[in-house]
């Protein structure tokens, strides 16, 4: 997914919300930079970061666009390196907006997650077999039955009154 076509039928300019073409192109040259190809992970050049993986991030989190926007308008038209290092070393604010964009769209691809073996997030339940808390209580569930006289006065105060029960035997207290 692209820009999808939305323009502006007078001015010819991308719709609100959507990156245009120009700022796609600064964003793909800064992606390459920051996350290239390495051993079994696929670069954001193989990617193309600034599509749909770009787009999803920006619908997740619309309060990045306006500044995104912004800051690729700004670089437009300055090489990748050149661009990275001025802002690395003059906006490390944008420089944490850009990563986060880029992070974003790149862990988005499944041929990234695949390489992790990430499966995303997956809903698991407890075994029905229990209430999953069956080891905890075992050894009280092994003892015999043992209870007061509910009958008596002072069954249930502590001391003496009461009657327990722990196998065959009875005991008085």
């Amino acid at each position: 997914m692209t820009d999808g076509g939305k323009k502006n039928t007078q001015t010819g300019e991308p719709a609100p919300g959507v990156l245009g073409p120009s700022q796609r192109a600064t964003l793909a040259g800064l992606a390459a930079l920051i996350a290239p190809a390495h051993s079994a992970m696929p670069g954001a050049d193989e990617l193309a970061l600034s599509g749909a993986p770009t787009d999803a991030v920006l619908a997740a989190r619309p309060d990045l666009l306006a500044p995104l926007s912004r800051l690729l308008e700004k670089l437009a038209g300055t090489a990748p390196e050149a661009a990275l290092e001025r802002i690395e070393a003059e906006q490390p604010g944008e420089l944490t907006l850009l990563m986060q964009v880029v992070a974003g769209a790149y862990y988005l691809d499944r041929r990234v997650q695949a390489a992790l073996a990430y499966n995303g997030q997956q809903a698991l339940s407890l075994p029905r077999d229990g209430f999953g808390a069956e080891e905890l209580v075992m050894e009280m569930m092994e003892r015999p039955a043992m209870y007061r006289d509910a009958g008596s006065s002072d069954a249930g105060h502590g001391a003496g009154g009461g009657t327990r029960v722990e196998g065959d035997e009875t005991w008085r207290d």
